[in-house]
């Protein structure tokens, strides 16, 4: 089934400024970091009236590991 999600992976990021920024345990190594979203109209929405979710939101919130 066909979501229309779109992924895009991301280079050069700094894994240690991702274990920093979400708290991650010891044991978890950051590889790859990759960008989920929706393909939108350009001509819908400008830079400034694009919004993020909150890390919170959807970022692992359980320590379960």
């Amino acid at each position: 089934m066909s979501l229309n999600v779109y992924v895009h992976q991301m280079g050069g990021f700094n894994a240690i400024k991702l274990h920093e920024i979400f708290d991650l345990d010891e044991h978890l190594i950051p590889l790859i970091t990759i960008a989920l979203g929706y393909v939108g109209d350009d001509e819908q929405k400008t830079v400034k009236d694009r919004s993020r979710k909150e890390f919170t939101e959807i970022i692992i919130s359980e320590r379960d590991f």
